[in-house]
């Protein structure tokens, strides 16, 4: 084992050195049922030793890694490191090691199964090329005659949380153009800021806009199935902004104020 004097601010910064991952590989590789299993699922699949370093990962990792060298950028390597995390970088015992790795689902859950019991959780990984994964980590602690190791199965979830995200988009503005119907229907039979006259074709205006926002995230959804035919359209500024203003003119974060656009406004052709 390599000598490992390295200072930490959450989990151990101790390796083992090359010699011992070779060796760990190979016993894992004697495990042929094993390794046929890890290739077979459609996870990323690594598994590593008690120091959390990788000994063997399936083809779904050489994949999304693309050319690199597995014997140089992967075994031996801890999961942040091979995934080029920013975090993994910022301590010189590496990944796992930075008061930031006390919050990554990923440290903790392999710590929790080199404990001896399973874990699931998030993590959310900043890469050095500007990219970002969320990732769903599930390890598994896994006693093999060679020593004790853990099984991480690694799920991209990343779309997934695109598309909560959207959703809630979504539904905030769907909720704040029925809330702009509900009142201009309110000022239907009594006193309203607006003409009377007004109502009914900002009513119009409004219905539009909801039947817009439902066919966005109609197509939303058919863009994250990549199932989506783009149509493109022309958009002029001026008739954005002015339905925009009269959206916000009848919401509740408008009451007492009068929102006006400048008469001389520019109207770009978008």
């Amino acid at each position: 084992m390599a000598d490992k004097t390295l200072p930490t601010k959450f989990a151990s910064p101790q390796r083992s050195d090359a010699d011992v991952i070779r060796a760990q590989r190979q016993e894992l590789l004697r495990a042929a049922r094993l390794v046929d299993i890890c290739n077979a699922m459609t996870e990323i699949v690594v598994i590593l030793n008690h120091h959390r370093q990788i000994v063997f990962c399936n083809r779904n990792l050489l994949e999304l890694l693309g050319d690199r060298d597995p014997e140089r950028d992967i075994y031996g390597r801890r999961p942040g490191e091979a995934l080029q995390c920013i975090r993994a970088c910022l301590e010189e015992g590496g990944c796992g090691t930075s008061q930031f790795c006390a919050t990554c689902g990923a440290v903790n859950a392999i710590l929790t199964s080199i404990a001896g019991r399973p874990d699931v959780r998030e993590c959310r990984i900043s890469q050095s090329g500007g990219e970002a994964l969320d990732l769903l980590v599930r390890t598994t602690p896994l006693e093999l005659p060679g020593g004790s190791f853990v099984i991480a199965a690694v799920t991209d979830i990343s779309h997934e949380k695109r598309r909560r995200a959207l959703e809630r988009i979504f539904f905030h503005d769907t909720l704040n153009t029925v809330m702009g119907l509900k009142t201009l229907a309110h000022f239907l039979d009594r006193p309203a800021p607006v003409p009377v006259k007004d109502i009914p074709r900002q009513i119009r205006d409004l219905t539009n806009r909801l039947l817009r926002e439902i066919a966005a995230q109609r197509d939303l959804a058919a863009a994250e199935s990549f199932e989506l035919s783009v149509l493109p359209a022309t958009v002029r500024s001026a008739d954005m902004l002015r339905e925009l203003t009269e959206c916000f003119s009848t919401s509740e974060v408008a009451r007492g104020r009068q929102l006006a656009l400048r008469p001389d406004m520019a109207d770009l052709v978008l």
